[in-house]
């Protein structure tokens, strides 16, 4: 159906309010600006086009009606609390990202962080720095506050991560907020000292797991010629030992190497006791922009091993076990509107300063993570400034935060603003500067992959058996759909 006939029908008796629209497979997926959507056959699609929906499909015109598709019947206030709640402008900045060190153990072959191998002390955090960090961190107006250790490899500077989770709690304590703690470490250096900390002030721990061994130690060499699978593995049963709560999670990077392999990363991840895994695309940042040729992929290929993937861990739930996938679950979060996760990297506007913010190990402070890789690789375009001269009541003015902010409102982004899975979805101009050097110019290796998922994620959706799934996944009962099967007159 083309945009003119649409055009057309409204001049005529078009009695709906602004939405967006895609063929899918045998269907029509329909969006709105709060995120509400409805599948319609191709006979409804026809009818709603025509304006003839009530008449010749009265139940699906009453689900629109109930999902503010109809202008006579919108529910404002409902309406203007959803889309509220998809932009993501107060509050105050609640992660904190502390670099403590660049020196790594591992050489890994996609290092985003531009780590160092060796003993140069100079590449750590210094306690003075870190005491600083903290005052800035608390002059957030968040009240709820995370402090991500990362590196490098941070436990590689212990005394600097124990200092500054120290002084966060007793800052915390004193001015009535929350604080929560996550280190980010390959595990190489964890010791029992370690180990006591991490439970006495619950500080989760987040690890690399790239699969199995032959894989992980292909994607994450060691130095010293030492299996990193070995280690990893050894640090996560160690882990697994601590109280209820202190078990570690795992982070998966997808490279060239890993596409071939969706069984037995997913194997080992159901190994080591995991309920779900995060199938994450190579981000082209730091050393692995160096390495793209060898590594890479396209978002094609890309989408093939996710798709994949996934139908094996559907496998896995139909056989009665549970585990799920978790770029998935974020969208599914958003499309069902359970609750947004504010995921930064999936967001408009984009998490950059107004969500997360980064203190470089030297005292620089970036407005997200993948500003700081940038930076490390010689381009400080998203550099706020030094710890010395940054300051929160400033940080809406700084025009290295508003640029970000203004381009990922995927409203003013030329290909999102109408795209149908707006409402769900995010850009990062950091991505958009490093790949197209212009921060509105989305990237269309993300976007590419984005739209896939989406694509595959309401085609799971419009199947009553996986539909069932993935509501599980998400603790979602209520059904979305126009009271019958979809895949009846729909998909």
């Amino acid at each position: 159906m083309s945009g003119r006939r649409l055009k057309e029908a409204g001049d005529l008796k078009f009695p709906y309010a602004f939405f967006r629209f895609k063929k899918l497979g045998r269907g029509f997926l329909l969006t709105n600006e709060s995120g509400e959507f409805v599948i319609l056959s191709r006979a409804e699609f026809e009818a709603l086009s025509s304006g003839d929906l009530k008449t010749v499909f009265p139940r699906a015109y009453e689900v629109m009606e109930r999902k503010n598709f109809i202008r006579s019947v919108i529910d404002r206030q409902q309406l203007s609390e959803r889309y509220a709640a998809k932009y993501f402008v107060g509050g105050g900045t609640s992660l904190h990202i502390v670099v403590l060190t660049l020196r790594c153990d591992q050489a890994c072959v996609y290092c985003h962080a531009s780590a160092k191998c060796g003993d140069g002390k100079e590449l750590d955090m210094l306690l003075a720095t870190g005491n600083t960090v903290v005052d800035k961190i608390f002059g957030s107006p968040a009240q709820r506050i995370n402090i991500e250790f990362q590196g490098g490899e941070p436990l590689l500077c212990f005394a600097g991560l124990r200092n500054i989770v120290l002084k966060a709690r007793e800052r915390a304590k004193s001015l009535g907020r929350v604080v929560t703690f996550t280190v980010v470490s390959n595990l190489a250096p964890l010791n029992g000292e370690m180990l006591r900390f991490f439970v006495r002030h619950r500080v989760q721990v987040c690890t690399s797991l790239d699969g199995p061994r032959r894989l992980h130690d292909r994607q994450r060499p060691r130095a010293d010629g030492r299996s990193s699978y070995e280690i990893v593995v050894r640090g996560l049963k160690r882990l697994a030992k601590l109280k209820k709560g202190h078990s570690a999670s795992a982070l998966l990077t997808v490279t060239r190497n890993s596409l071939s392999c969706y069984r037995g990363i997913i194997d080992e991840y159901l190994a080591r006791g995991f309920t779900g895994i995060h199938l994450r695309p190579l981000n082209p940042l730091g050393a692995a922009e160096k390495k793209i040729g060898s590594i890479g992929y396209s978002a094609r290929d890309f989408l093939r091993f996710y798709v994949q993937a996934m139908e094996y861990i559907l496998a896995i739930n139909r056989q009665g076990r549970s585990f799920n996938e978790r770029t998935a679950v974020i969208f599914l979060r958003k499309i069902l509107g359970v609750d947004d996760p504010g995921y930064l990297d999936i967001r408009s506007p984009c998490g950059a300063g107004i969500g997360q913010i980064v203190y470089n190990y030297n005292g620089d402070v970036y407005t997200c993570d993948e500003g700081r890789m940038l930076g490390a690789v010689g381009d400080h375009s998203f550099r706020i400034g030094p710890l010395g001269a940054f300051s929160f009541a400033d940080l809406a003015r700084n025009p290295v935060v508003k640029a970000c902010a203004t381009a990922s409102c995927l409203e003013v982004v030329p290909g999102c603003s109408e795209c149908v899975y707006k409402p769900y979805c995010g850009v990062c101009p950091v991505l958009n500067h490093a790949v197209n050097g212009n921060l509105f110019r989305s990237a269309s290796f993300g976007c590419d992959i984005r739209k896939g998922i989406l694509d595959y994620i309401f085609s799971k959706l419009a199947e009553p058996g996986d539909r069932a799934i993935l509501y599980q996944w998400i603790g979602f009962k209520k059904d979305a759909f126009l009271g019958r099967e979809p895949n009846q007159g729909g998909f």
